[in-house]
């Protein structure tokens, strides 16, 4: 039999749940009784309560209870920590916040999700704006759910997930991004930075052949492998 130690169980019971064909052993004292959904209702709300702390967490390279003393002292030292620090309150309270009264999420979670799929589905801002709209509409009174794109994205701009166009060659080999922002052609390959019109092909500014979201990564090793 092979041991594992406690926090990989712990990951493998909230992944995977208990297992399935395990027999209760009712004459040995064990209870047989089901798991109310409040419980359970309360297990999910831990979670995604434990998820947003840890991940604020880290993007504020904060450990436990001693990175709230680390941060107190910089933001003494550095008026660019205080802005940090009123950035980190701001999520916390939004961590901390249901997006409407006894709902399993938070408000910051729910925004991190939502913006996910939109990610992930292709959205225009305007069909995500829509969408939030109707789901504002659609939630109970006094929800606090954003309703414009703008608003959430004021959010995750906070966690250090803002974005900007940033040009690339029409063959992919690289990124007119850094060093490389204001050259003409691609390094590589000689391929033109701009579309050629034949009509008139002296035309000095034209829309870039190609195109690609460069996120602001909270850290730098993420923006360092960033690829077109």
């Amino acid at each position: 039999m092979e041991y594992q130690n406690r926090q990989i169980i712990l990951d493998h019971l909230i992944c995977s749940g208990f297992c399935p064909n395990y027999l209760k052993w009712v004459y040995h004292g064990e209870d047989t009784t089901v798991a109310s959904t409040s419980t359970t209702h309360n297990e999910e709300e831990s979670i995604f309560h434990h998820e947003m702390h840890e991940m604020l967490n880290d993007i504020f390279e904060m450990e436990g209870g001693r990175g709230e003393e680390i941060h107190e002292n910089a933001l003494n030292n550095s008026q660019e920590m205080g802005n940090g620090r009123n950035k980190f309150d701001d999520l916390m309270k939004e961590a901390e916040e249901k997006v409407y009264p006894n709902c399993k999420y938070n408000k910051l979670s729910c925004v991190v999700y939502l913006y996910h799929l939109k990610c992930l589905g292709g959205w225009s801002n305007k069909s995500f704006s829509m969408l939030l709209e109707f789901l504002k509409d659609l939630l109970p009174e006094r929800n606090v759910l954003p309703k414009s794109t703008h608003q959430v994205k004021k959010i995750m701009a906070n966690l250090g997930l803002g974005y900007e166009k940033i040009h690339s060659c029409p063959n992919g080999c690289m990124l007119f991004w850094d060093d490389k922002e204001k050259d003409e052609v691609c390094s590589f390959c000689g391929s033109s930075r701009w579309e050629v019109h034949e009509a008139n092909p002296e035309q000095e500014v034209s829309p870039p052949q190609e195109f690609t979201r460069g996120s602001h990564y909270f850290h730098e090793d993420f923006e360092r492998d960033l690829r077109a």
